[in-house]
């Protein structure tokens, strides 16, 4: 995914009032599973920020539990959160051609099916990187009712994952169209 440099996401988070000692809870709608918050804790990790929350069904799942709503914007100061360290999880393609089909690595899809299959897309060029499985990023989800999607157990997660042969023992290279799902 194309991201901008550090200096200037480090800029708008410190006029957020983000501080490296505070936690950071990210939420976004909920109701396409966060896959937003998801790419701005992506970010934070980059900065090596320590403590990241990610709310569950966002704020979907936040108002349909009758939580308090505010329309309020919070009173924050800004600060200087600093640009280094910054390294973001990320593979040059020379790192990923050389993975293909290596028993140490998984080279996962997170698109839906019909895109890794070629047969749907925007793309000029459909399918998938030669080796890499299909594991489409929303089955990680499941319906907690109104339309919210919510994560699975720690338990399905890991089960779904094994199963396609996606294990902490290997090296690990998520893709999708943007870097936003993935």
């Amino acid at each position: 995914a194309d991201t901008l440099a550090p200096e200037a996401y480090a800029g708008l988070l410190g006029r957020l009032g983000v501080r490296r000692e505070r936690p950071v809870v990210i939420y976004g709608t909920g109701d396409a599973g966060n896959f937003n918050a998801t790419f701005l804790a992506w970010i934070l990790a980059g900065f090596r920020h320590p403590r990241i929350y990610l709310l569950d069904g966002g704020y979907a799942k936040w108002a349909a539990e009758g939580r308090p709503l505010t329309r309020a914007y919070p009173d924050t100061k800004a600060t200087a959160y600093a640009a280094a360290p910054y390294g973001l999880e990320a593979a040059e393609v020379g790192w990923v051609r050389f993975m293909v089909n290596r028993p140490n690595a998984v080279i996962v899809d997170v698109r839906p099916a019909d895109q890794y299959a070629g047969t749907a897309g925007a793309q000029m060029r459909r399918g998938h990187i030669p080796g890499a499985v299909n594991h489409f990023w929303q089955e990680d989800l499941r319906d907690a009712g109104n339309g919210v999607k919510v994560w699975k157990s720690k338990d399905e997660l890991q089960a779904g994952y094994t199963r396609q042969g996606i294990t902490p023992d290997k090296d690990v290279f998520l893709y999708c169209n943007t870097g936003t799902e993935a």
